[in-house]
């Protein structure tokens, strides 16, 4: 029984064992120097749980040394100082993400404690148009209510829930590995880069891993000290469940893991006990049922939105193959410790790995320990925790805010790994210079990261746009509100394709009197067709739309009222008042002429070659018809009627069709020829008032017959005054 651990064995201690083949197993790993002497004391009964006796209640907070609780702060204060510092200002960008949450908790207030369509206490919220938000709009409550909306509350809110998951982190390694080194933890997840940048924003990711955290916290306290705390572990759980769409995937996946690596300890727990538990759970299930029963399709549909592959027409094989492809690029070390192009920018620390290369060779270490400790239930649940962090994301790919709750496990790694290394030193004086040694090393890597995200992150990219970091929804809307503050008269146009869900954004920093006379419409609505311009409207137009409109011919742009500029001193948006020029009427006829020629193009068809013609589009492509997935559109630009024209090699034997379309009142005129000198057979039928789910049935009234040429012409027969003619799928007959 001697040897050296990760655990220390206090002296003292109450150690419980089992006797299996003749030797007895301690149940706990035990530090002992070689040759100690011990005492055994036999209990009999087989009464006795695989942890330690329940200590009194409290006990454990006299286990708690002066310096230690010193350290504990310390870390904590380095940790808030690392989140406080510059929060509004890094990450650079304020994204629609954060500023929704905060907008449906002031909605919330304001309707007394129901939502848009009045149901009292929602489960679920609508984030655009998927309903992915739950806890992370009740955790604004308190900060919209006290302090209204800004960027520094709805961002201090969530960097203060943050401080939970170094917290429990720590208090894991104190309270049941019972490491000397427990206090260091704080420190290391204060300087994990992905962490640092996200723990710093007001995503609902940061509320789902330090509810995970505090899970991880309370379900090993329940399995390695007391049964008593299982209540707070199914709490934790159903928070982590609740606060982001991805928690769901992940507790169902550690659930199911932590069910049967630990069944025979459960199974152990009196039955008041799991009767409790099973009641609890119940409970806490129930918001989850009345949402799936208020919104049954919302799950399938947020699937289809993230274009999971789990939805899409392939083989279970291919399914489950490109499942564990995906799941293994979640647990990469390549993908975590060093720099990559998975993630999009604003979503990354330049030139740094999700948690830093520094860190692997503890990580690696901590994983080992926990394979060579396999038999102590504590290092099971970590290797669980591990396993079930990029469960969710491997149903549709791995992007880091899907996979952050791999934070918690790879911190509780790291310090095992760190403490082995404790461990080998040996002497006390080696042990305190390394132990110190690396939290000071720790402390100045998370204030380099912080200077160097202040300093240095504006211009780390320099892409600031859709697909970039979608920079300056609080620089640009800050002279949107004077410019509508200084004249009643005056209208904005924004163009909004330079973010995520703009609405979220200008009803965040726009009052609702500014919001009446704020309109989003981009650059294209003006070059597609002539529209009035009034003289007391001013454009919002990012920089590239801007160049778009000086090339198009058609407008004059007067001087910029103000110029707001990216971090890297680039124009970013220009706020000006623009006219047509003297020839648009010109240049919208030449136009006008050539949308009128069909476009061509060749798509594989059931085997065939076919030569498809068709209106001008500006979304999708003619494929998208015959994919077989409706979630696909293809969208024409402005034709009514729109055309397609099937032109097949050979006469193929149809009966008719069936289309689905956008929500619309259709018109269907069909010609088609066996040869293409044959006089065309011409059919039509109206279809008023098509849903997005309805099928449209069109069948020959000649029944089968050879068709060489097929020409669809559908018509919305009510349309606005810009007409789209959406059209989701066609299956020929």
């Amino acid at each position: 029984m001697a040897g050296s651990s990760d655990i220390p064995t206090p002296p003292d201690s109450t150690i419980d064992a089992i006797y299996e083949d003749g030797v007895l197993k301690p149940l706990v790993p035990l530090e002992l120097e070689a040759g100690a002497r011990i005492r055994l004391q036999l209990i009999p009964g087989s009464h006795l749980e695989q942890a330690p006796p329940p200590p009194p209640r409290r006990a454990w907070l006299v286990g708690f040394t002066r310096s230690e609780l010193l350290l504990l702060g310390f870390g904590l204060l380095v940790y808030v100082l690392t989140r406080a510092i510059g929060l509004a200002h890094f990450p650079i960008y304020f994204f629609s993400d954060e500023a929704v949450n905060p907008l449906l908790a002031e909605q919330l207030l304001r309707n007394g404690l129901r939502d848009s369509s009045g149901v009292f206490l929602p489960p679920y919220f609508q984030n655009d148009d998927r309903w992915t938000l739950s806890l992370s709009v009740y955790a604004q409550l308190i900060g919209v209510a006290l302090f209204g909306k800004s960027v520094l509350v709805t961002r201090g809110v969530s960097a203060l829930i943050s401080v939970l998951c170094p917290l429990t982190v720590a208090l894991t390694l104190k309270l049941v590995f019972k490491l000397r080194t427990w206090w260091l933890s704080v420190l290391v997840v204060a300087a994990l880069p992905a962490w640092f940048l996200h723990s710093r924003t007001g995503f609902e990711t940061v509320l789902a891993v330090s509810f995970y955290a505090c899970f991880v916290c309370a379900y090993l306290l329940y399995r390695c000290v007391a049964p008593r705390y299982l209540p707070l572990a199914l709490i934790c759980g159903a928070a982590t469940f609740y606060s982001y769409a991805n928690g769901q995937g992940v507790m169902l996946a550690i659930g199911v893991l932590l069910l049967i690596i630990d069944i025979r300890y459960h199974l152990r727990q009196p039955w008041r006990v799991l009767l409790g538990a099973a009641l609890l759970l119940a409970l806490l299930l129930v918001p989850y049922v009345r949402f799936r029963m208020l919104h049954p399709e919302a799950v399938a549909y947020h699937l289809r939105t993230l274009d999971s592959y789990w939805l899409k027409p392939l083989p279970l094989s291919q399914k489950l193959a490109m499942f564990g492809q995906t799941y293994l690029q979640g647990l990469s070390p390549l993908y975590w410790f060093l720099p990559n192009d998975v993630d999009l920018v604003r979503h990354q620390m330049k030139g740094m790995g999700h948690l830093s290369v520094l860190a692997l060779p503890f990580a690696l270490l901590g994983v080992g320990v926990c394979l060579w400790r396999w038999r102590s239930p504590a290092h099971r649940v970590v290797l669980a925790a591990t396993l079930a962090a990029p469960f969710s994301a491997a149903l549709v790919a791995v992007l880091i805010p899907r996979v952050l709750f791999m934070v918690v496990p790879a911190a509780l790694l790291m310090s095992l790994g760190l403490e082995q290394v404790v461990a080998w030193l040996r002497q006390p004086r080696r042990q305190a210079i390394f132990t110190y040694g690396s939290a000071a090393i720790v402390c100045v890597l998370s204030f380099t990261m912080l200077r160097s995200a202040l300093t240095d992150g504006p211009t780390w990219f320099s892409d600031y746009g859709l697909y970039g970091m979608q920079y300056g929804a609080e620089q640009v809307f800050s002279a949107v509100a004077a410019d509508l503050a200084a004249d009643p008269t005056t209208r904005v146009i924004m163009s909004p394709d330079w973010a995520n869900n703009p609405n979220a954004l200008a009803n965040f920093f726009l009052s609702d009197t500014q919001r009446q006379r704020f309109v989003f419409r981009d650059i294209n609505y003006y070059l597609s067709k002539r529209r009035e311009i009034a003289t007391e409207e001013l454009f919002v137009l990012p920089a590239n739309e801007q160049q778009e409109a000086l090339k198009s011919g058609k407008l004059t742009l007067f001087e910029p009222a103000q110029i707001v500029p990216y971090p890297d001193g680039q124009p970013g948006f220009y706020i000006l008042r623009m006219r047509y020029g003297e020839n648009a009427d010109a240049v919208f006829a030449d136009e006008a002429d050539a949308r009128k020629i069909l476009k061509q193009q060749t798509i594989s068809l059931d085997g065939q070659d076919v030569d498809v013609r068709f209106s001008d589009i500006d979304i999708g492509q003619p494929i998208d018809l015959f994919d077989g997935r409706p979630e696909t559109l293809m969208r024409g630009r402005e034709a009514n009627p729109f055309v397609i024209e099937l032109h097949f090699p050979t006469a193929r034997q149809l009966s008719g069709f069936t289309l689905r379309t956008a929500k619309m009142n259709l018109g269907v005129r069909v010609e088609l020829r066996a040869e293409e000198n044959d006089a065309p057979r011409v059919y039509a039928a109206s279809y008023p008032e098509r849903t997005d789910e309805a099928v449209t049935d069109f069948p020959f009234p000649d029944g089968v017959q050879p068709v060489r040429i097929l020409r669809l012409e559908f018509s919305d027969l009510n349309p606005s005054e810009d007409v789209h003619i959406h059209l989701r799928e066609l299956v020929l007959r």
